[in-house]
């Protein structure tokens, strides 16, 4: 996590930086900048939540840590949105706007670091335990996540939750100038996205523990399916109703991202608690493969569709362009959402949980059946 500090701090001012230099000369530039900050990010981002799963104890723990962080995260882009809508305003100055957050968010990196006390890793309980954490090499360990059947349902659901709201977030700019022909309102409606978020994490937390991780992470994403689908109603002159569907999903995301996680978290704990190996780097390693491939893709495909519509930017839209871009924002994540949903609902009672990990090993009970 310390690692991260320095080339976090590099790479904000460098995606802002504005250089004199040609075009071929900003490419590389800018290219080298957003590669630098992705892998500054997930060496950032992997620790951070395989610490947060080490510290938590019971199931409820862990899914208040995870709801800590997605806090922290939000607050985060709170700020940053922030300092978007400055650079929305003052363009020549964003390059120093950026600096300035790659210093405060490196020092906040540097100082929460050495601030938590990493907890010790407890001895093996049995011979065989111990025999099998001597001889786990990093890459068996990133295979067994993939062996594991209730991890592979968790990646599945999360990866085309993921696209769904990549999509979102890539598409509210184009909305924003080309469907409610409100230019320069993107803070807004991200805004509106992020804020509830952060008000509304202690409820999910509530109802997973009343009503449990799984049911309530798929019922999330249902309603998320259904709230979608009323942006289709948006257009010209419709910002504040999209600024409360915004909102409402937003709440909804919270849920969401709080919970897949904290599922995610007792699963590593249970495969832990069989195998006596200690696996949350690879888990959430494998986690952020997803979540960036799905944004990759979000981003491909979502690109790829704009292009298909024909939308032309700085110009007015033809009617079958508009209509095109309200689908892309509407029934697409729409669809994605709820097939996430239909997954994590079709897994059933598991008799075997983790059954690749100890063929020889039995426990009671599925892990994504109770929690």
């Amino acid at each position: 996590m310390l690692a991260s500090a320095l080339p976090l701090c590099l790479s904000s001012a460098g995606l802002w930086a504005q250089p004199f230099l040609s075009a071929a000369e900003k490419f590389a530039w800018l290219t080298v900048s957003v590669l630098l900050f992705y892998t500054a990010q997930t060496t950032l981002r992997i620790p951070h939540a395989a610490l947060a799963a080490e510290l938590g104890r019971t199931p409820e723990e862990r899914t208040r840590l995870f709801g800590a962080r997605l806090a922290g995260d939000i607050a985060g882009m709170l700020l940053a949105l922030v300092a978007l809508r400055a650079m929305e305003t003052h363009a020549t100055d964003a390059g120093w706007i950026g600096l300035v957050l790659g210093i405060v968010g490196s020092a906040l990196v540097v100082a929460g670091t050495l601030a938590i006390a990493e907890p010790s890793r407890p001895q093996p309980t049995t011979r065989q335990h111990s025999r099998q954490r001597s001889r786990e090499k990093s890459h068996n360990a990133f295979a067994a996540v993939f062996r594991i059947a209730e991890a592979r349902i968790i990646l599945a659901t999360l990866f085309t939750q993921e696209i769904a709201w990549a999509s979102l977030l890539v598409l509210i700019p184009y909305a924003s100038d080309h469907l409610l022909e409100t230019p320069g309102e993107t803070a807004t409606y991200l805004a509106c996205v992020i804020a509830p978020m952060l008000l509304t994490i202690p409820l999910w937390t509530r109802a997973a523990r009343r009503h449990g991780k799984k049911p309530t992470w798929a019922a999330c994403n249902a309603i998320s399916g259904v709230t979608f689908c009323l942006l289709y109603l948006a257009g010209p002159g419709d910002q504040l109703y999209v600024m409360g569907v915004a909102t409402m999903l937003g709440a909804l995301q919270a849920g969401s991202r709080t919970l897949a996680p904290a599922v995610q978290a007792d699963l590593v704990a249970a495969d832990s608690h069989r195998t006596g190996q200690r696996r949350e780097g690879s888990y959430f390693a494998v986690m952020n493969l997803v979540e960036k491939s799905a944004a990759g893709a979000a981003v491909g495909l979502t690109g790829m569709a704009l292009g298909v519509i024909g939308i032309q930017p700085g110009v007015l839209q033809a009617p079958e362009v508009a209509q095109a871009l309200r689908v892309l924002i509407s029934v697409l994540p729409a669809g994605l959402i709820a097939i996430s949903a239909a997954i994590l609902l079709g897994t059933g009672r598991s008799k075997t949980p983790l059954r690749a990990s100890v063929p020889n090993v039995r426990q009671p009970g599925g892990l994504l059946a109770n929690e």
